[in-house]
């Protein structure tokens, strides 16, 4: 009976972290992507961040499969935020919500039905990833 309940437990804690290894990265579809942008984040104005735009990315799709292939590691504690001065992407969609991803965390711009107006998440990331690995994708579309 012990060994069952070891065995039952154990599937339990593999599926359940599988599930959680790879979060789903982009607030909507895929298909939803209007446009993506490296940036410099700024300062706030008005409790937003500036965005200084770096690069357009004319590829969305070829950037989100390297994206998508980034290893990216759980976060259990409160979530993550851009910081004032790191390179992040900022993810547009058609909708006009945006997330921006920085190397170690994550801010959306959403409507927000409880606010019935657009509200800005500072800190809404639960993952982050390998920085090196990060900046390296950055730098591939940078130069």
């Amino acid at each position: 009976m012990r060994k069952m309940i070891f065995y039952i437990s154990l599937i339990f804690f593999i599926c359940f972290n599988s599930a959680c290894s790879q979060p789903d990265r982009l607030l909507y579809s895929q298909s939803e992507v209007a446009k993506i942008e490296i940036v410099e984040v700024g300062n706030e104005v008005d409790g937003i961040p500036n965005l200084l735009t770096i690069v357009n990315i004319e590829d969305k799709d070829g950037f989100l499969k390297n994206f998508f292939s980034l290893k990216s590691y759980n976060i259990f504690t409160d979530p993550q935020g851009i910081q004032v001065g790191e390179i992040a992407v900022k993810i547009q969609y058609f909708n006009n919500d945006y997330q921006v991803i920085s190397a170690s965390g994550q801010s959306k711009y959403v409507y927000s039905d409880y606010y019935q107006t657009k509200y800005y998440f500072r800190d809404s990331g639960y993952y982050y990833f390998n920085e090196k690995e990060f900046e390296q994708l950055l730098k591939n579309y940078i130069i």
